[in-house]
């Protein structure tokens, strides 16, 4: 018979086997072995990322399209900066969820949020209704297969540390071990393992070395250049009621408070369009990122 961790190798490279079944096996081999961060992760990918930060291999990229009630999808016409935001796609659902839209034929589209739709319409002639993400079913299953790899990957690296458990059960010199070389499928606590940054001062890795690009510095500097482009308003009083809702902005970066914030922000400054024009574009970068 085989034991918990040669059941989930067994079941990690079978296509007959649900990547959601295959994670409620890992779920009680992680809670067994008190790997909290592995069963957070398994409990992300069971019930849905929510508005927590998403690993890298569920950012897709997919072709940002319009209903048209005659025509059905058609591509949106941007701006490049604009589409650049828009065709990158957090894949926020649950397992399952996914794994029903594998069956049948065709595209599958993941619809924009009100909010995105509105900020969308904004900046071109004709509004529609229905906005979002056309992607092939193939970027759906290279998803389910990641999730895959990375199980079996990590029932492996148990096995190697001669940890296998027995029936449903681990013995206390596995857990201990299991602890001691914190053998993790995915981090959520920080930078995660993939390479992709969470946080104030994230960092893009590139292929694991350290040549890494802070992209806070560069959104501190776009934000500066907009507070400098506020001297334009000659009313000192609503200079600096609008200097502080910049202030507000540029601390709501990467949460869920961004869109409330961004939405103040515009209204308040909608009598000096002028001024704030110039930075539209990259503001709705970073809204089109907190949305999506």
């Amino acid at each position: 018979m085989p034991t918990v961790v040669e059941q989930i190798q067994l079941e990690a490279v079978s296509s007959e086997t649900p990547v959601s079944q295959l994670l409620r096996r890992v779920k009680l081999a992680a809670v067994k072995l008190k790997l909290k961060t592995v069963a957070a992760w398994v409990d992300h990918e069971i019930d849905g990322y929510g508005d927590a930060p998403v690993p890298d291999y569920r950012i897709v990229a997919g072709a940002p399209v319009a209903h048209n009630p005659y025509n059905g999808w058609i591509p949106i016409q941007t701006s490049v900066e604009q589409m650049d935001s828009l065709r990158r796609l957090k894949i926020r659902q649950s397992i399952a969820s996914l794994e029903a839209l594998i069956p049948g034929d065709g595209t599958i589209y993941f619809q924009y949020s009100p909010a995105m739709i509105d900020w969308i319409n904004s900046g071109v002639d004709i509004p529609f209704a229905r906005m979002g993400v056309q992607l092939d079913r193939s970027a759906i299953i290279g998803l389910l297969d990641r999730v895959r790899g990375k199980v079996l990957e990590w029932a492996l690296e148990l096995e190697l540390a001669g940890i296998t458990g027995e029936g449903v059960s681990f013995t206390n010199q596995e857990v201990e071990r299991a602890l001691s070389m914190a053998l993790q499928i995915e981090n959520f606590t920080g930078t995660l393992n993939t390479g992709v940054a969470n946080g104030p001062n994230a960092r893009i890795n590139n292929n694991s070395t350290d040549n890494s690009t802070n992209i806070v510095q560069e959104h501190e500097k776009k934000f500066d250049e907009l507070k400098s482009a506020l001297q334009g308003i000659a009313d000192q009083g609503r200079r600096q009621e609008i200097s502080t809702q910049v202030d507000e902005l540029k601390a709501a970066v990467g949460t869920s408070r961004f869109l409330d914030v961004y939405q103040k922000f515009v209204s308040s400054a909608s009598d000096h369009i002028t001024v704030i024009a110039p930075f539209l574009p990259w503001l709705g970068t970073l809204l089109a990122a907190a949305g999506s």
